[in-house]
């Protein structure tokens, strides 16, 4: 089963994070994950992907009811 926490570590949040501070750590971590700034770089790429999966399912408020 899947850390509880999981997407929340990702992005460098608490559970508790306001819905701003969830899109700011989003926006900020893509950019600097971001395939187009690390050519060439899997482990980027990992991160990049798990940081979007990770802000779709809290950046909504239904999906991370649901995930909580």
């Amino acid at each position: 089963s899947r850390n509880k926490d999981h997407h929340y570590n990702i992005l460098g949040i608490h559970r508790n994070a306001e819905k701003k501070t969830i899109r700011s750590q989003y926006y900020r971590l893509s950019k600097k994950y971001h395939p187009d700034l690390n050519p060439n770089n899997p482990e980027a790429h990992k991160a990049f992907l798990e940081i979007n999966e990770a802000y779709a399912v809290l950046g909504n408020e239904a999906s991370r009811r649901q995930y909580d």
